[in-house]
């Protein structure tokens, strides 16, 4: 499950996320592959750094959402929290997909067909 460790606001327009997982030791090309694939609500710009932690072993995942110069919004802290909200439910959405998808792999390559005469 993917956690927040750091929440800023850098400028009024820029926002910093740093998360991470403990529950995965790394991520597959096709995980990365689909964690770049990211896409804000309004489409800001963004920049991601995905890491893999020696110590402890987790998956870290820093992410800076920048909005342009004149980005005004009402109130910043709950766009704030939306956009910590909406990261962390697409992380943990592809996550769940990769699982299954490499339990289905393995299920089928292990699976005896079973024939009835």
């Amino acid at each position: 499950m993917l956690e927040t460790k750091t929440k800023e606001i850098l400028k009024n327009n820029t926002f910093f996320f740093q998360f991470v997982d403990e529950d995965h030791k790394e991520l597959s090309p096709d995980q990365s592959e689909a964690l770049r694939k990211f896409k804000t609500v309004d489409g800001s710009k963004y920049k991601m750094a995905l890491r893999s932690n020696a110590m402890p072993k987790s998956v870290q995942i820093d992410l800076k959402i920048i909005y342009p110069p004149d980005f005004y919004h009402p109130n910043i802290y709950e766009l704030l929290d939306f956009n910590e909200t909406m990261f962390q439910s697409f992380y943990n959405d592809q996550m769940n997909f990769s699982n299954a998808n490499e339990y289905t792999k393995v299920s089928e390559s292990n699976s005896t067909k079973i024939r009835g005469k």
